[in-house]
């Protein structure tokens, strides 16, 4: 679920760690960022895939490879707008050793999913020296990979991922703030023009950048701005890329809710070039059961509006049909439509914000509500 930038990445790292563009190495002041304050949370991915014509061969293949997915919980096919929906549910943990992270584990409602499992090692001073990742299911472990780490300099080591390293510079302060890339061909390791660099402000990280240099010229090509809150607890990072034009676009955005020092919840959002929400993962501490109750709107007639994602379900428990208006803030008719008698129906004609609905049927009389849609 992580969206690796650069040519080193923590893979199957799993989606209980930071959820950035550019991959944060392991060092000095960045567990914070690596791992949450808590051990479980319940994760909803959500996604939008473009189709092809429904009359080209590749429709049918598209579909099925989202609906023969164990991973993958739902699926839903707009033809008309040639969009497919999935969801994905998931339950992420943290295994500790001694009070120190020693891995990660996520597992899915089907058992032919498997389980996606990270694990670490580490050496006589009690550092991480290597991470092995892979899936686990019926017993076997397949898929594996490693990254190695390399303590040869204090504070923040290199890495080692197949023919790839990234090698890294401390600043005054211990902290990792320079990572080289290199590849290796035979026995020689080559750089590849590609740097990330770490700001820091004190002890919390600000930003994660990433620049291509060929020869004297250096370019900046994207960005990771950190933000906090009064507690110093990571509360936000907004991703940016740049444009062919030198714009710079936001791509995607991480927000954290924090209680009492310990993680609650975030929501992660990607965009399209529009803007548009096209993938979501909601991170929660409790499960959805108990979660999505914060989120229904009941009213006295029975009709029931629930935010489901980036979507709102409409259910009617009664006997008898209801009609459903939502309007904006200032009134204005977005969307009209019946809800069946015992029946349900989703809505999401609409991108984010606030909305408001009305729902009427003759059998119990009038019901209102609100809508936030993210």
């Amino acid at each position: 679920m992580l969206r690796p930038k650069t040519m080193i990445s923590t893979a199957l790292v799993l989606a209980v760690v930071v959820r950035a563009q550019i991959d944060l190495p392991v060092g000095k002041d960045l567990d914070p960022y690596l791992f949450p304050s808590v051990d479980t949370l319940y994760l909803l991915e959500e996604g939008l895939d473009s189709l092809p014509a429904p009359t080209s061969p590749d429709f049918v293949s598209k579909i099925r490879k989202r609906t023969e997915d164990p991973t993958i919980s739902s699926v839903r096919v707009d033809t008309a707008n040639r969009v497919l929906h999935y969801a994905s549910r998931s339950v992420g943990s943290l295994k500790r050793t001694d009070g120190v992270v020693s891995g990660t584990e996520t597992s899915y409602p089907s058992p032919a999913a498997g389980v996606d499992y990270t694990r670490w090692l580490f050496d006589a001073q009690g550092r991480r020296v290597s991470q092995i990742f892979g899936t686990r299911s019926g017993g076997f472990e397949f898929g594996s990979d490693t990254i190695s780490y390399d303590w040869s300099r204090s504070g923040c080591p290199d890495e080692f991922w197949a023919d790839t390293k990234r090698e890294w510079t401390v600043d005054a302060q211990g902290h990792c703030s320079r990572g080289t890339i290199y590849a290796k061909s035979g026995d020689t390791w080559s750089e590849v023009g590609v740097v990330d660099q770490l700001v820091w402000d004190g002890n919390k990280l600000a930003a994660a950048i990433e620049l291509e240099i060929d020869g004297s010229t250096v370019d900046t090509v994207a960005k990771d701005i950190y933000s906090h809150d009064g507690d110093g607890n990571w509360a936000k990072v907004d991703r940016f890329s740049k444009t062919g034009s030198g714009v710079w676009r936001l791509d995607a955005r991480s927000i954290n809710e924090w209680d009492g020092g310990k993680f609650a919840k975030g929501l992660d959002t990607e965009y399209d070039r529009a803007g548009n929400v096209v993938w979501s993962l909601q991170l929660s501490t409790v499960p959805p059961s108990t979660s999505s109750a914060r989120n229904r709107s009941l009213s006295r007639g029975g009709l029931e509006a629930r935010v489901v994602g980036a979507e709102a379900v409409f259910a009617n428990p009664q006997v008898g049909e209801a009609q459903v208006r939502i309007t904006d803030l200032q009134g204005r008719t977005v969307a009209e439509f019946a809800v069946p008698s015992l029946g349900k129906v989703s809505w999401s004609g609409a991108r984010g914000g606030i909305w408001l609905w009305r729902a009427s049927s003759s059998e119990h009389g009038a019901a209102a509500g609100r809508l936030v849609l993210r």
